[in-house]
């Protein structure tokens, strides 16, 4: 079974600061248990929630305990980096603030307001901030609350397109596919999720688990 992890530069875990050895050598825990003790990697459709600077295949061995969003044992080591997934990132980053633009287009488009739909649809990125927040205010005035809600979503995006990471940007998109009142699925931040894996795993070359 494939498995992935993300780590910070240097091939230093994210939360415990443990530096992992080089490719292929083994690293060991007493337990396995996710969020609590073990080894930690993803699946293909876990990935979405862990985004960080480098990505790399894994392998687990011994006890292996899967869990709703990592997978964790206790054995593991390092295959090799995922390579790409800097560029990646970036283009995911812009990917996730259209999607927002998207979402927050659906519902206005579902509360009568076309023309502003359009307009947002229409805005070019370094445009966004200002008119996001200034569509955000109109629709609060005519109390369409869940489009004054998504369309600060996208006023946050893309004024952090550069500056936030791509996880933030991922999670904006996926509380913003949440925020619909008439989405077509029935767990949408859970579709939204999904929809980020396959993209990871299409533009890397990733074989699901």
């Amino acid at each position: 079974m494939n498995h992935w992890k993300f780590l910070r530069r240097g091939r230093v875990s994210p939360f415990t600061g443990f530096r992992w050895p080089e490719a292929g050598q083994w690293v060991r825990a007493s337990a396995a248990d996710p969020c609590r003790d073990g080894l930690h990697a993803c699946r293909l459709e876990q990935l979405p929630y862990w985004p960080s600077d480098e990505l790399w295949a894994v392998e687990l061995a011994g006890t292996v305990v899967e869990g709703e969003h990592k997978v964790s044992a206790t054995e593991a080591r390092l295959v090799g980096p995922v390579t790409g997934w800097a560029e990646a990132a970036t283009a995911l980053a812009t990917a996730c603030l259209e999607r927002t633009v998207g979402h927050a287009a659906a519902e206005l488009r579902a509360t009568d307001l076309e023309s502003w739909a359009t307009m947002l649809e229409s805005t070019p990125t370094g445009e966004l901030p200002e008119r996001a927040a200034d569509l955000a205010r109109a629709a609060g005035a005519s109390r369409r609350r869940q489009a004054e809600t998504l369309c600060l979503y996208v006023a946050d995006a893309a004024e952090g397109i550069a500056t936030y990471p791509v996880a933030s940007i991922m999670y904006i998109a996926a509380r913003a596919a949440n925020q619909r009142r008439s989405g077509p699925d029935d767990d949408p931040y859970l579709a939204e999720r999904r929809w980020q894996a396959r993209w990871i795993a299409d533009r890397l070359g990733l074989t699901p688990s």
